[in-house]
């Protein structure tokens, strides 16, 4: 049997496929490859001191913290946006088309498309948020009056008054037989004129 000392061998490096675009910046594996060929490398007579590891180690950890902490700037960011211009919605604004016109008229609607913020402005058309001029509360629109909450009163049947036949019949029709005010019984021989 006899092998030929030219088989197709294939290395790793593109033969199955695998496209990887080359980096230009160096992720957590690489600094620990590096720190790891650090020390199998190091001369064993003037060794590297631990703490010059612990430092790069440390400096290390605060990149990847602030790279954390920055992506969720960037979320944060995002959302501000979005609720600033959500809170656009129901105010006037004055805009200016792309034919160099002005328009007015009240926000109805926000799209975001191909990258842009578009407002609707009394439902038809899109402007971009380049195009506003002003944005204000509407003129013609009055805020609704606040109402206190209804109280639990219970209600009473038109002509029931809740007074029994004889309260019904006093000549003052307050209901109160028995009682008397300080005015009653004046001038009717109690001797004061």
């Amino acid at each position: 049997m006899r092998i030929n000392p030219y088989t197709t061998y294939q290395s790793g490096t593109g033969s199955t496929g695998d496209t990887r675009e080359a980096k230009t910046e160096l992720g957590k594996d690489e600094f620990l490859k590096i720190l790891a060929a650090q020390f199998r490398g190091q001369n064993p007579l003037d060794p590297v001191k631990d703490t010059e590891f612990i430092a790069q180690m440390a400096q290390f950890s605060a990149l990847e913290q602030l790279q954390n902490i920055s992506a969720k700037l960037d979320v944060f960011e995002e959302d501000m946006v979005w609720n600033q211009y959500l809170a656009m919605l129901g105010k006037e604004i004055y805009a200016l088309t792309t034919d160099d016109e002005f328009v007015e008229g009240v926000v109805t609607g926000i799209t975001f498309k191909n990258g842009r913020f578009l407002f609707q402005i009394n439902g038809t058309d899109d402007h971009d948020i380049a195009a506003i001029i002003s944005v204000g509360v509407p003129v013609n629109r009055e805020p609704e009056p606040v109402l206190p909450p209804e109280e639990a009163v219970p209600e009473v049947p038109a002509g029931e008054t809740g007074d029994t036949e004889e309260q019904a019949g006093s000549p003052e029709g307050t209901g109160n037989q028995g009682e008397t005010s300080p005015e009653a019984g004046l001038g009717e021989g109690d001797g004061s004129e």
